[in-house]
């Protein structure tokens, strides 16, 4: 159960699971269908009756009706992603992506949100951060109809910058993207 979460708000619309860590999007909150969206994030309790314990819930920095924070996630380490493809900064609905870390490495300590990357190439309903895929210190970002991907990379200071921009004539290029190693699919 997601403490928090409104009816209609598609809690596990997006999953993602590392270790003892479990992440829930809800890309649908506060009013249905309008709300910018939540991550309901879990952890395993070892010894509890019901295994998994609810220690934070995250929220974009900066939320508009119809982002669809949370439609889609990743983890890696003590690093999450969360997608907000709808979200309205750049253009309408061209999306976003927001990165939190964990304050203290390791620990069940909160999530702090460090970076939103917005797209290097802004299409309207583009849906910029449709599909996340997280590996170390690189992040894949998918797009849901402008047809590309997005790659990024941590650096040394801890700022994600883009290195690689992939495109297809194709609008379904970027729906999905997995990463594995230095391999992009």
């Amino acid at each position: 159960t997601a403490v928090g979460a409104e009816p209609d708000s598609f809690v596990g619309r997006s999953v993602a699971i590392q270790g003892d860590t479990l992440l829930a999007g809800a890309p649908v909150t506060d009013l249905p269908g309008v709300g910018p969206g939540r991550v309901f994030v879990y952890e395993r309790q070892p010894g509890a009756t019901d295994g998994w314990r609810q220690v934070t819930t995250l929220a974009g920095s900066v939320g508009h009706p119809r982002d669809g924070f949370g439609r889609s996630v990743a983890i890696d380490g003590n690093t999450i992603a969360v997608g907000a493809p709808g979200n309205d900064t750049t253009l309408t609905r061209a999306g976003a992506v927001h990165v939190f870390e964990r304050s203290i490495p390791g620990s069940t300590a909160g999530w702090t949100e460090v970076a939103t990357l917005r797209p290097p190439n802004p299409v309207p309903v583009g849906g910029f951060g449709y599909r996340l895929a997280l590996a170390g210190d690189t992040l894949v970002v998918g797009t849901n109809n402008a047809g590309y991907v997005s790659v990024y990379e941590r650096g040394d200071d801890g700022a994600w910058r883009l290195t690689r921009f992939l495109q297809s004539p194709s609008g379904e290029f970027g729906r999905s993207v997995a990463i594995d190693g230095d391999l992009i699919a």
